[in-house]
């Protein structure tokens, strides 16, 4: 077989070529793997047809810019349906191919879904690999010749930085590509090996060589490796290494490609240092919450018995007036400390949920039911739940979020005796949770705010309370990783839905 339509075969990234039409002229081994189907299934198909409808807007705005303008190369990337129905998140590298009557888009994909993924199965694909080795060998001759000018051209435009090197590593041909990505001539990287070209530091140098010269049938090697360039300066780089076999599994060279990563990976940096200061920035803001909230008890539990004290000893000295204006002062003071408390709680809530666990969210209800004993028996309340599943959550704050959802039916009733239901579902890997009840309820309008710390949507006078609740509600359902949202209308009740992961599926 000629060495240009081996190298088509055995690139370690997918290939496709294709018309604007999307009509599929062929495509390589690598593609089929990539989407777990077969040769013949995808040329039946449309190449927009393989990607989802989210992809295809801009994947077609680069294909009409490489045809407009004609630059040597447009990037992009798509999701892709598998055959399973599973999606693939691929990079796209794509050129037009030289010496076409009509115009041919060449596209370069590499799996980006999860490096991890793309070392299984290697004796799999190997044995496909041989097959379609086996397939090629029964080509005529003028097949061959045709394909040989094809791909040799294919290889020199592809967008992708594409190398050939011996079993010894020393490189032999280079496209336009990888003389761009590091800077070399063609004749600058014929005298260059892969062990001159890669970081000694790393353990790069170790993998190819194995990759060559193991006795187990391994078809590619994919890993980020810094290249030398030719300042001397190091390049990140995706690098992938495949070694090219004939239909009698003889390794005769060795095909890698390049994929310039330094601009990725230096914005993963930049996101792992901002996670970093976000963090510790959290922490902190956690910290000051709960010491100012805690120490600001102790100057309101004084200010407030003096003025009970003076409200008392001096009461009978005093015009109405100073009675009044005490009293706002004493009325105020509380107010505060049910303030300050509503901010300690949740800044708790906000302190991380470390104690997860499998938790019976049957017995969390029950502890909620019998710290809220006396306001369910002075209102004539009903609670009722279904059946109540096994959660990875923290005990105390599962109880917590309980309680204030409960409190909050009973606090905002209508003029019928308090009806609350807790029921819970399963949904995508987790459960849901719905407390519905038959009080007030609420405007849609404010459905937001109602989670916000500090807002109340009714006056403190006819519903007391510090509007922190439901904050506290929304601040441990988040920390959970899950979500939270009441459905609602003025005089309808309301229902509270919320989300916790499963047991054993934590974060």
């Amino acid at each position: 077989m000629a060495l240009g339509q081996l190298l088509f075969q055995n690139a370690p990234s997918g290939i496709v070529l294709f018309r604007p039409d999307g009509i599929i002229e062929d495509l390589n081994p690598a593609f089929c793997r990539m989407l777990g189907s077969n040769r013949k299934d995808l040329e039946e198909r449309n190449w927009w047809n393989l990607m989802d409808s989210q992809s295809m807007e801009g994947a077609l705005s680069a294909t009409q810019q490489l045809l407009d303008h004609k630059p040597e190369a447009v990037e992009f990337e798509i999701r892709l349906r598998g055959r399973a129905g599973e999606r693939v998140w691929c990079h796209v590298a794509a050129a037009l191919v030289p010496g076409e009557a009509s115009p041919v888009v060449q596209a370069h994909l590499t799996d980006i879904t999860s490096t991890a993924e793309m070392q299984r199965d290697l004796l799999q694909r190997l044995t496909r690999l041989d097959e379609q080795l086996h397939e090629e060998h029964v080509r005529s001759a003028i097949a061959l010749r045709e394909s040989e000018e094809r791909f040799r051209g294919a290889f020199e435009q592809a967008p992708i930085g594409m190398a050939i090197a011996d079993l010894e590593g020393r490189i032999m041909q280079v496209n336009s590509a990888f003389r761009a990505i590091l800077g070399y001539s063609g004749d600058e990287a014929v005298q260059l090996s892969w062990y001159d070209l890669l970081d000694p530091a790393s353990d790069s140098p170790n993998l190819a060589r194995l990759l060559v010269r193991t006795s187990v049938p391994v078809p590619s090697l994919q890993t980020d490796a810094r290249f030398r360039m030719r300042d001397g300066a190091y390049r990140e780089v995706q690098w992938n290494l495949s070694p090219v076999r004939d239909a009698n599994g003889v390794t005769k060279c060795v095909i890698g490609q390049i994929t310039d990563i330094s601009a990725r990976k230096e914005a993963e940096r930049k996101l792992r240092r901002y996670a970093a200061d976000l963090d510790r920035s959290n922490r902190d803001l956690q910290d000051f919450a709960y010491v100012a909230s805690h120490d600001l008890q102790e100057p309101l539990r004084m200010v407030k018995s003096y003025l009970e004290l003076l409200s008392r000893r001096y009461a009978s000295q005093l015009d109405d007036d100073a009675r009044e204006f005490i009293g706002y002062a004493a009325d105020g003071a509380s107010r505060m400390q049910h303030l300050v408390a509503g901010l300690l709680a949740y800044s708790r809530a906000g302190a991380g949920s470390g104690n997860r666990r499998g938790v019976d969210s049957k017995a969390s209800l029950d502890a909620a039911l019998a710290n809220l004993h006396m306001a369910i028996r002075e209102t004539g309340a009903e609670v009722t739940h279904g059946p109540m599943p096994v959660v990875e959550a923290d005990a105390l704050q599962l109880t917590q979020l309980l309680q204030n959802l409960i409190s909050n039916a009973i606090k905002f009733r209508s003029a019928d005796p308090p009806r609350v239901h807790v029921a819970a579902g399963e949904k995508e890997g987790g459960w849901e949770f719905r407390v519905r009840d038959n009080g007030i309820g609420l405007d849609p309008r404010f459905a937001q705010r109602a989670f916000q710390i500090f807002q109340r949507l009714h006056s403190p006078a006819r519903y007391p309370g510090a509007g922190i609740g439901l904050a506290v509600c929304k601040r441990i359902v988040e920390r959970h990783g899950g979500e939270i949202r009441v459905e609602s209308a003025p005089g309808e009740g309301a229902e509270f839905i919320f989300s916790l992961p499963a047991a054993g599926g934590g974060e």
